[in-house]
C-alpha cells in the first residue's frame, strides 16, 4: 500500500498518520514490556514465585481475611504498609493501628468492597493488582 511505499522511499508515515490519536499518544507514552524472564543487576531471574493463578488465590485469601487483620500469617514478617497518608508500617503497627483506631468494620459495619479484576503485575510478578469499589454506609468516625 502506500505507507509500504512510503517506506520504501524512505519517508516513513508517523504515527498519527498511521493511528487514531488516542491510539497513537497512548503507544508513544506506554511503558515497555520488561519481560518476567529478564535477569535483574543482581543476575537473579524475575521468575514469578508461584503461578498467577496461585498468586491470585494468595491474594483473595488476604482479601478475604479483612486484608491480613484477621489472620496475621497471611502478612510475611518483613510486611510494610505504605499510603499517601500512613507508612511506612511494620506489620505490628499495621495490625494495631487497623484493628483499633483506623477500625472500618467499626465505622463501616456494611461494607462491601466489591474486589474484581485479580491480576499478577506484568512489571513486578510478586505484585497482584486488583480493582475495588467500596460501598457502605458509614455510622461512625474513623480514626482522627
Amino acid at each position: 500500500g502506500i505507507a509500504a511505499a512510503a517506506v520504501v522511499a524512505g519517508n516513513p508515515p508517523g504515527m498519527l498518520e498511521l493511528y487514531p490519536p488516542f491510539v497513537a499518544v497512548e503507544r508513544f507514552f506506554a511503558r515497555p514490556m520488561k519481560p518476567i524472564l529478564d535477569n535483574d543487576e543482581d543476575g537473579a531471574t524475575n521468575l514469578p514465585p508461584f503461578p498467577s493463578s496461585v498468586m491470585i488465590q494468595l491474594a483473595k485469601g488476604v482479601t478475604a481475611s479483612y486484608f491480613g487483620i484477621d489472620d496475621a500469617d497471611l502478612l510475611a514478617n518483613e510486611f510494610t504498609y505504605i499510603d499517601q497518608l500512613l507508612g511506612p508500617l511494620d506489620k505490628d503497627k499495621y495490625l494495631q493501628l487497623f484493628s483499633s483506631k483506623y477500625n472500618i468494620r467499626d465505622g463501616i459495619p456494611n461494607i462491601d468492597y466489591q474486589l474484581q479484576n485479580y491480576r499478577v503485575d506484568a512489571y513486578n510478578p510478586y505484585r497482584v493488582w486488583v480493582d475495588t469499589r467500596p460501598r457502605g454506609l458509614r455510622i461512625s468516625e474513623i480514626g482522627d
